[in-house]
């Protein structure tokens, strides 16, 4: 999950690009992302790499990930949020890699310094770093879109 919220809410984000020098070449799988994200970091460095599944990210118009608290640093996804069951297939490097290691996401953190059991990962999951926190979401795991929310830039 890519979020460009403001420090002070009400305030205007600033600008939230991909890549730092513009060569990076992405390959995308489902993703919530803040609206008007770049891939370059500046018009003066326009992005010239490869990019495969940008229609796969949602990016809201409104900017609203769902976020339970974000003023107390909560960021656990409340019942509604427009992240919950996006999540997609997970890449097959996770379980097929060099290292002979299944990085499938198992934990996630619970302040402070401590893990919980992710319920869920992959398709049909909640995207970012924690699962949604309303039961019946995490049950569901199931959009609260339609498939014309994701749009490629």
């Amino acid at each position: 999950m890519w979020v460009n919220l403001p420090r002070t809410p009400g305030a205007p984000t600033g600008e939230m690009f991909l890549a730092g020098c513009g060569i990076e070449n992405f390959l995308l799988g489902n993703n919530w992302i803040s609206p008007g994200w770049t891939y370059a970091w500046s018009a003066a460095h326009s992005y010239r790499g490869t990019t495969t599944g940008a229609q796969n990210l949602f990016s809201p118009a409104e900017n609203k990930p769902g976020f339970v608290n974000m003023a107390a640093n909560d960021v656990h996804l409340a019942g509604g949020s427009s992240a919950i069951g996006i999540g997609g297939s997970l890449a097959l490097e996770v379980t097929n890699n060099a290292l002979g290691l299944d990085l499938t996401p198992t934990q996630q953190y619970v302040d402070h310094q401590q893990t919980t059991a992710r319920s869920a990962s992959g398709a049909g999951s909640d995207v970012g770093a924690f699962q949604a926190v309303d039961a019946d979401a995490a049950m569901r795991r199931t959009p609260n879109h339609d498939a014309s929310w994701f749009k490629a830039k």
